[in-house]
């Protein structure tokens, strides 16, 4: 283990050394006038005044959302009922990609075509559809299934995932147990909540620093890859910014004969990942980080294709479950010969075509501007800042974020080495226009969007922290 701390050490060492000596002498003001994708500031809605670099946590009001919207109220004006249906919605015709009509505006081509790149999927793989968290109540419960003939009933998660990923991950286990044991199998569980979670929850442990490894990975599953039955993991942990979903985790999980889930809350809009190709069985994401849809606004998930609902996982199921173009013909009966059989015979009920279409502009504008443009641009954006404050602090900066571009998104994590509290450093900041947030004890996040934060504003963020720790 220390031979390969002192590797990522001088990797990241490295990292740093080539990115200062490739743009030493480019300045923000230079690096903008040469960014074909500079133009796309202004199509955001930001305070003036105000640089936003929290676009982790929320994201600001992309105008393409709000025309969006307003034009699914005019629809309502005019049409009403006749929305809902593709012979009299105007889209149906003359804008054919943007959902055809309500009863399916959730398969908006452009929008799916961009998380297909996103995520690497097929387009019946993915469906878009509620917050983060209820997709993930949705996934954990279809694919958590206990075994207690064989032993496999623990789910894996990371020590210090998300608190509405804990939530759902013990909620689901305590609603399945407890039926267990209502059944006749005979279960020990504790009425104390930590115990109960100590008996069904195995965890992964990080470094010191929040940071997690493949080998602590490998030794988790050498002790108890045979009593997990599920992994529900972070692909980008919020307290980090460190990139843990790889296709080696995967391959990982797999040997053990884990079923394999993935929050790419932080990792969709940022990074793409291969889901497919990786075999992962399910993923979830949100709309309203990278992708700055309102918040609380419309997600989605991933479901393998080689997963057959009600044969290899037991999703719940509304009306939207079933083939649009023959639900109507079985509307007051029950006929299972209609329901899809891959993601989509997940969904539920209608889709709400206001959040949707807010969510829905943002992916069409990847879709537009490619997503391999964004992303470079996203990785020279961040490398950037990187440079900038490696430079501007020097020894006062300590990094929990992986420099290394494949160990890391656009996120980054760091502690400041001053008498100054983070949350002082953090309102210091606001007062001087930017917008960053904290994680106690010490860490500040920053991220700095391709789409609408340029290079001159991230000199402007180092020059003023660096003026702050002074």
């Amino acid at each position: 283990m220390m031979t390969r701390s002192i590797g990522i050490l001088l990797t990241c060492a490295l990292c740093t050394a080539h990115l200062a000596s490739a743009e030493i002498d480019a300045t923000g003001s230079k690096l903008d006038k040469e960014d074909p994708l500079s133009y796309t500031k202004s199509l955001f809605n930001i305070p003036k005044g105000l640089v936003h670099l929290g676009g982790h946590s929320l994201g600001p009001t992309y105008q393409g959302s709000v025309e969006r919207v307003l034009y699914e109220y005019q629809v309502r004006d005019n049409l009403i009922l006749g929305g809902h249906f593709a012979a009299t919605h105007p889209a149906a015709e003359g804008i054919a990609e943007r959902g055809r009509h309500w009863f399916d505006c959730d398969r908006n081509a452009k929008a799916l075509h961009a998380l297909e790149q996103m995520v690497g999927a097929s387009t019946n793989e993915i469906v878009m559809g509620n917050s983060l968290t209820v997709n993930n109540t949705l996934m954990v419960q279809a694919f958590y299934m206990p075994n207690f003939m064989t032993g496999r009933y623990k789910i894996l998660m990371m020590e210090h995932s998300f608190a509405s990923d804990q939530a759902v991950v013990m909620s689901v286990l305590r609603q399945k147990l407890h039926l267990l044991k209502q059944n006749g199998v005979e279960l020990d569980l504790p009425d104390d909540p930590i115990e109960f979670r100590n008996n069904f929850v195995i965890e992964l442990t990080s470094d010191e620093n929040g940071l997690y490894s493949l080998e602590s990975l490998q030794d988790v599953l050498e002790k108890n890859g045979h009593e997990i039955a599920l992994a529900h993991l972070e692909a980008i942990p919020f307290t980090t910014g460190q990139k843990f979903y790889s296709s080696d985790a995967n391959r990982l999980l797999k040997k053990y004969g884990i079923r394999i889930g993935w929050d790419l809350a932080h990792m969709v809009g940022n990074r793409k990942v291969q889901l497919s190709a990786d075999g992962v069985d399910y993923g979830t994401w949100c709309g309203y980080k990278y992708l700055t849809a309102s918040a609380g606004g419309v997600g989605g998930y991933f479901i393998h294709q080689n997963n057959i609902p009600f044969h290899d996982y037991f999703p719940a199921q509304g009306w939207k479950a079933m083939r649009s173009d023959l639900v109507f013909n079985s509307i007051h009966s029950w006929d299972p010969t209609i329901f899809y059989q891959d993601a989509r015979g997940t969904r539920l009920g209608n889709p709400p075509p206001i959040p949707m279409a807010d969510a829905q502009a943002m992916l069409e504008l990847y879709h537009d501007l490619g997503i391999d443009q964004i992303e470079e641009k996203s990785e020279k954006l961040t490398s950037f800042l990187i440079q900038q404050l490696q430079e501007g602090l020097e020894n006062s900066i300590e990094w929990i974020t992986p420099l290394d571009p494949q160990h890391r998104g656009a996120m980054l994590v760091f502690k400041l080495h001053t008498k100054r509290t983070a949350s002082e450093i953090e309102h210091e900041l606001h007062d001087r226009g930017f917008s960053v947030d904290v994680r106690p004890p010490a860490n500040i996040r920053v991220m700095p969007h391709p789409l609408y934060t340029s290079f001159q504003e991230v000199e402007d963020f180092a020059a003023a922290l660096k003026e702050i720790c002074k």
